[in-house]
């Protein structure tokens, strides 16, 4: 039986070319989410970086002490990922192969609390294909907004399941998530969670129908109201809507 959702990464191939994305940003320190068996974190040992690593299955904590007793770099805590033990935005770079199950909250701290340069995520590729979605897409939702309103995405190497052990029934992607230089305001990230909230709760809706639901008070123009659903909303209009609307409301 897979416990906690654990697929765990044996393709040497796959863990080197992660771990060269982490390491194209020269990080001083990073957080890894899941350490597993430490198959990825052993790449780290006795490097420049300092790393941070979680785990919360204790059934970990042989190879975990292993490690930690051949370097000087490395820390492992056993807790939850979802309530790190470091700040995040004093990371430089969070890396790992996330379980499906923690994808979309550790993804949303991980917008809230950005580390410094970067995010190098192991995916399940349908994930991976959310987070690059286009405004009118089918896969286009919430989460999409909201990640890429703080990262510009960059989708890496498709993973095959017979990387990792158990096989998941499905293919993964790494992806590469550089955090943005231009992000308009940090304040705007929860009035863009609540916009979303309520308009993608009517994602098939007509704009203009959906707006007066969500903010009736609000009387901000859009092009083509009448006849664009809200699924094709950009994000710049988005962007637009939190800032003209939630403070009215």
């Amino acid at each position: 039986m897979v416990r906690l959702g654990q697929h765990y990464l044996v393709d040497k191939r796959v863990i080197k070319r992660l771990v060269e994305y982490v390491m194209k940003y020269n990080p001083r320190v990073c957080l890894e989410v899941g350490v597993g068996k430490a198959a990825l974190t052993k790449y780290f040992i006795n490097t420049h970086t300092y790393v941070v690593g979680v785990e919360i299955d204790s059934k970990h904590i042989k190879y975990m002490q292993d490690v930690q007793e051949s370097a000087i770099n490395i820390d492992l805590v056993l807790a939850d990922a979802l309530h790190p033990p470091a700040i995040i935005e004093r990371i430089d770079v969070v890396y790992g192969s996330i379980p499906y199950e923690i994808t979309s909250p550790l993804l949303r701290i991980i917008v809230l609390e950005p580390p410094k340069r970067a995010a190098v995520l192991l995916l399940q590729r349908e994930v991976a294909n959310r987070l690059q979605a286009k405004a009118g897409e089918k896969r286009y939702g919430r989460l999409t907004i909201l990640v890429q309103y703080r990262y510009k995405i960059y989708a890496k190497d498709v993973v095959k399941p017979t990387s990792f052990n158990p096989k998941p029934k499905v293919y993964s992607r790494i992806v590469v998530m550089e955090r943005k230089s231009t992000c308009e305001s940090e304040d705007l990230i929860p009035k863009i969670e609540h916009v979303t909230r309520c308009l993608f709760s009517f994602k098939n809706k007509v704009l203009r129908r959906a707006l007066t639901e969500c903010f009736p008070k609000c009387k901000v123009v859009l092009e083509s109201m009448d006849t664009r659903r809200v699924r094709d909303l950009t994000l710049d209009e988005i962007v637009l809507i939190a800032r003209k609307c939630i403070n009215g409301e």
